[in-house]
């Protein structure tokens, strides 16, 4: 797709790309069903040239659809933006209160993690670890947050705006 200057290009050029990527979408399924592509799809996927056809318009008319009515959507929002608003805040207060109701509950179950941890560490040094190895077994049980979603979402949202 072709990037715009700035961050953010005219609704003509969004659509334009989409139209040309929906164009070589086309085309793509079309040369599929005489390729050895289309084989190796059937094969190893049971997919054939037919199924990625209609996939592509499906998708086609689809993203056509939501393109019409993404006018109507930004008029709705324009209209009723502070309500939205408003509902959304109410959401917050109540994730907000609820947290706090239990805050009690969730220190608890915190100071228990860490007494588990500890117990854990300490077993792990008596079995003959070293004290080293056993805060690695106990690191290697961390596993981080994968917010790599997230952000594409965001930012796939954000460039196309």
């Amino acid at each position: 797709m072709a990037k715009t200057k700035g961050g953010g290009g005219s609704s003509r050029d969004t659509q334009e790309s989409h139209e040309n990527l929906s164009k070589r979408l086309t085309e793509a399924a079309t040369a599929l069903k005489d390729g050895s592509l289309s084989e190796f799809l059937k094969d190893s996927l049971d997919v054939d040239a037919e199924d990625i056809a209609e996939f592509v318009e499906i998708m086609t008319k689809t993203t056509d659809v939501v393109r019409k009515l993404m006018p109507v959507a930004e008029m709705v929002w324009k209209l009723y933006r502070k309500d939205v608003t408003k509902i959304l805040g109410l959401f917050g207060d109540v994730v907000n209160d609820i947290s706090e109701d239990l805050h009690e509950k969730i220190v608890r179950g915190y100071n228990l993690s860490a007494k588990l941890k500890k117990s854990k560490y300490d077993a792990l040094v008596k079995a003959g670890f070293a004290e080293a190895e056993a805060m690695q077994v106990l690191l290697a049980e961390i596993k981080p947050k994968d917010y790599s979603s997230l952000l594409k979402s965001v930012s796939s949202s954000a460039s196309r705006k």
